[in-house]
């Protein structure tokens, strides 16, 4: 009787601990990851984004700032990318090459939403790194 009494106690208790700690949200800060460039995004789907991009992948993961909303591109249009010095003078400037993920394009196509970024990355030399262009995304888990 008391053993039982005990798998009973010690088993409420392992499911109120697990209850209760998938019920609080997880909170990251992907603001200061290593490679983060915060992005200012407009999209057609009336929302606007103060979000980061952590990595360097042509796809990688967009998170907003202010909801739990990731932006998941499955195209990139052609960015136009600026070298600005401490002065805002311009040091270099490129563009890059559109990518598209055709596979994605068409299994989310009622999902996805255009929007136009612009990226900004400061240096630790006092330069900064702009970036302009857009993207046709998915907005995971909603906004």
């Amino acid at each position: 009787m008391r053993r039982s009494f005990w798998h009973v106690v010690t088993g409420v208790t392992a499911a109120t601990i697990i209850g209760l700690s998938s019920a609080t949200p997880a909170h990251a800060d992907p603001g200061h990851g290593k490679h983060a460039l915060g992005l200012q995004i407009g999209c057609d789907n009336d929302q606007a984004y103060a979000a980061v991009m952590n990595g360097k992948g042509t796809f990688s993961a967009i998170h907003d700032l202010s909801s739990d909303a990731v932006l998941v591109p499955v195209a990139v249009g052609q960015q136009l990318v600026t070298v600005l010095d401490s002065d805002l003078n311009v040091r270099d400037q490129w563009k890059t090459h559109a990518h598209i993920k055709k596979a994605q394009l068409q299994h989310h196509q009622k999902s996805l939403v255009t929007c136009d970024v612009f990226g900004f990355n400061p240096q630790a030399n006092g330069d900064t790194i702009t970036v302009q262009g857009s993207i046709i995304a998915r907005v995971t888990p909603g906004a």
